[in-house]
């Protein structure tokens, strides 16, 4: 919205100049007697300035330009990287931005999905060696029983094994300088 603003502001000031400059220089667009010399005469006063101002038009719109694109590609980068080492089972790291990046909404949700996701892993981690412990306790004569019990286990311990792939313990920002611009 700022930029829309910006260049409209911009515009119009560069309109005033060129109109400003056309009406000082009335006098010899009068004296075009056909209009092709009017057209011809109209564009020798007004193109030396027209390209000046499209210059300068095209040089705000680069820094600006720029200023706002740092603004995505960093937190772009970081939830990129982060969405990587959460696909590769590491829970443990959270998306720091500075206050000044866009899309904290976004780093903000993911961080919550890495946290509810950690809680899962864990619940279900603890959940398991609940249910081998309650197994190894079951003393029965019958074989049967014994060999649904030890499927049961086999179960039990694949799924440990499923979630111990998952690095849960949450980590510090990977630098001082990471943390510093969380708390700006």
């Amino acid at each position: 919205l700022m930029l829309i603003f910006l260049i409209s502001v911009i515009s119009f000031c560069n309109l005033y100049v060129i109109g400003s400059f056309v009406i000082s220089n009335y006098t010899n667009l009068e004296e075009a007697n056909t209009p092709g010399e009017f057209i011809m005469t109209a564009m020798a006063v007004i193109w030396p300035r027209l390209i000046l101002i499209i210059l300068v038009n095209i040089i705000i719109v680069i820094i600006i330009g720029v200023f706002y694109s740092h603004q995505f590609a960093g937190p772009s980068f970081k939830m990129e990287r982060s969405l990587r080492e959460i696909a590769a089972g590491d829970l443990s790291s959270k998306i720091y931005l500075r206050k000044s990046d866009s899309l904290h909404n976004v780093a903000d949700a993911i961080n919550q999905l890495i946290d509810n996701f950690r809680s899962v892993i864990r619940k279900t981690q603890e959940l398991t060696v609940q249910i081998n412990e309650n197994i190894t306790k079951v003393d029965t004569e019958d074989e049967d029983v014994k060999k649904r019990m030890g499927a049961l286990k086999g179960i039990a311990d694949e799924i440990h094994e499923l979630f111990d792939r998952f690095t849960l313990e949450e980590r510090p920002p990977t630098s001082d300088k990471d943390q510093a611009e969380e708390w700006e």
